[in-house]
């Protein structure tokens, strides 16, 4: 299939928006002007972009604890969703989600959790609702590698698989869960194999490949799909050293 040029600048520019994003994140950090944690998802971009703009409209997204990138590509404001980070009123979320709990409705982006595989479950949901509806409606549901160890992926893909849901899990993977190494815990070298076991095609695609993830994330239908991103990652940022000293020790006077 043959993309326009129109689709690829598109896709390019949504791609240096999240990159630029991130970057600007990890220049507040430094300063001590952001506050809270904030989990970067450098090295995801291209996977991002190429699934939501295959989805096109109306499609719906759910996403992990690296979802600044999943709010961009499904086309969020930068301005709103720094605000949020902020914790600003004028956020996403006017400012009671900060980094790890984004949403924007409006956007069809149905939140992000610092939960690992929180938002399996509510993406399936999303994709019952449709169907129950007849609405030709598909979801994306996001995760990492580690998701894939959970209960909540698990029963997700079993009822998806059940039911012919229109739902697409992409399970972003960069190899490791926090410090982790995936292959000392999974005996998997591609998540998209754990789909096999409920019927569901699986395919594994390069996470930097934009065109690639856009072809697999089209299967669109009444059944789902399962596509693994190979991606590399970006840091955890914790707050800054000055930052955790200075609420231990107004915490240790506020004790008396």
């Amino acid at each position: 299939m043959t993309l326009s040029n129109e689709l690829l600048v598109e896709m390019l520019r949504r791609i240096l928006r999240i990159r630029f994003f991130e970057e600007a994140v990890v220049d507040l950090k430094g300063k001590a002007e952001l506050p809270g944690a904030a989990h970067l998802c450098i090295g995801h971009e291209a996977a991002m972009v190429g699934a939501c703009l295959a989805a096109g409209e109306p499609s719906f997204i759910t996403g992990s604890h690296r979802s600044h990138g999943h709010a961009i590509a499904k086309g969020s404001g930068l301005g709103p969703l720094m605000a949020e980070l902020m914790g600003r009123s004028t956020g996403v979320c006017k400012g009671k989600g900060g980094s790890l709990h984004l949403a924007d409705l409006e956007r069809g982006n149905y939140g992000s959790s610092g939960i690992v595989g929180s938002t399996i479950p509510l993406a399936t949901g999303i994709a019952l609702s449709s169907r129950l509806r007849e609405r030709d409606e598909i979801t994306l549901s996001f995760f990492g590698d580690a998701a894939t160890s959970t209960g909540a992926f698990h029963e997700s893909l079993n009822m998806s698989s059940a039911w012919k849901l229109p739902v697409v899990f992409v399970c972003e993977n960069n190899r490791y869960g926090v410090s982790t190494p995936t292959r000392e815990v999974t005996p998997f070298a591609n998540m998209s194999e754990r789909a096999a076991g409920y019927g569901i095609p699986g395919v594994t695609v390069d996470g930097q490949d934009r065109r690639g993830l856009r072809k697999r994330a089209r299967r669109r239908g009444a059944s789902p799909s399962g596509p693994g991103a190979e991606s590399r990652r970006g840091p955890h940022l914790p707050l800054p050293r000055a930052r955790r000293d200075a609420l231990r020790r107004r915490a240790l006077l506020a004790r008396g």
